[in-house]
């Protein structure tokens, strides 16, 4: 069976071909822009096949979907912010509508779509499971955008595309780009003050236990369906403390004001629409600090698939371990 990824180069889709390469599968096409930085698939481009497109690129996916069995849809576009709305929307909803209707015409076997829990909104503190869409506030672009998508999702099922979803939380591992800064700055000391609703839930899941999901999914999941994927429902407080303990180092005590956030992120909005681009602090971004969010169940996954993740401590001590010996000056002994 030939499959493809899209979004090859990613965090997930490098880590899911990986796991791809160690499941058996030894026909994988990897689907990447043409300046994208693969340097995650480094040490496999011998063992996979490049394919270059754009997701507003009919042409070329057609031709990077061909001859392909199975699809990955991972390709997404993650900023959070309102700068670029257009591309937001035109990558996830028009982009995705694209690769689903490819997909039916070359008539491919299946397709895995990789959804987002910003699906389900924030500013609720209620469980969450597959049917709760739109549970909650919907309260960035990017949010909207895969809220729209995951409708593309289901309408393309109901048109006959044998499609099914995945729906990970808050991914985090080695090199790991969203939450890597923070790590980062943590076993470096540097991470003195924090900011946001620290008592705010967040579901997390390691990504070797979201690969893992997907190709569960993809074997054995059923078509229309999709699975959320989570390990644990943890406080960034409790997260802190957590690290605390596994590495001795102090977690941060401080916590910025909320009106400094608020406006500091209005500034670098402005500056962000000067340079045209979404700066990692906007208003976006900071009303979803200082929100609340939702428990994710993930028990569809477990009952249907035999989705089990990892101890949520043995693979948050695995990952702050890494970032510990990239980073880390001076290290003191772990503490068991």
């Amino acid at each position: 069976m030939k499959v493809l990824v899209t979004g090859a180069n990613g965090f997930l889709g490098a880590n899911l071909i990986h796991h791809l390469l160690d499941n058996g599968y030894k026909d994988i096409v990897a689907m990447v822009r043409k300046l994208s930085n693969t340097r995650r698939l480094d040490d496999i481009k011998d063992k996979i096949e490049f394919r270059y497109a754009s997701l507003q690129d009919e042409k070329s996916l057609l031709e990077a979907f061909t001859g392909v069995n199975r699809i990955f849809h991972l390709a997404a576009n993650v900023r959070i912010g309102s700068f670029r709305k257009k591309e937001i929307i035109q990558d996830n909803v028009q982009g995705s509508e694209k690769v689903f209707n490819i997909a039916k015409k070359l008539k491919i076997k299946d397709v895995i779509y990789i959804s987002s829990i910003s699906i389900f909104g924030s500013n609720i503190e209620s469980v969450v499971c597959e049917d709760d869409v739109e549970k909650g506030k919907i309260m960035s672009t990017y949010g909207v955008s895969k809220v729209e998508s995951y409708y593309r999702f289901k309408q393309a099922y109901n048109e006959g595309l044998n499609i099914k979803a995945v729906i990970p939380a808050n991914i985090f591992g080695p090199d790991d780009p969203n939450f890597g800064p923070l790590f980062k700055n943590y076993v470096q000391k540097h991470l003195k003050l924090i900011a946001g609703n620290l008592n705010a839930n967040m579901g997390m899941v390691y990504v070797d236990d979201v690969c893992k999901g997907i190709i569960l999914v993809a074997e054995k999941g059923q078509p229309g369906h999709s699975y959320i994927l989570n390990s644990v429902n943890i406080t960034l407080h409790n997260l802190l403390k957590t690290a605390e303990k596994m590495t001795g180092i102090k977690a941060p005590r401080l916590k910025l004001p909320k009106t400094l956030i608020k406006g500091t992120a209005l500034l670098s909005e402005i500056a962000g629409r000067i340079i045209r681009n979404n700066l990692l602090l906007n208003r976006q971004s900071a009303n979803l600090l200082y929100t609340t969010h939702p428990f994710f169940d993930s028990t569809k996954a477990r009952s249907e698939l035999g989705w089990e993740p990892e101890g949520f401590k043995e693979s948050f001590a695995r990952t702050l371990s890494w970032y510990e010996k990239k980073y880390r000056k001076n290290k003191r002994s772990r503490k068991n």
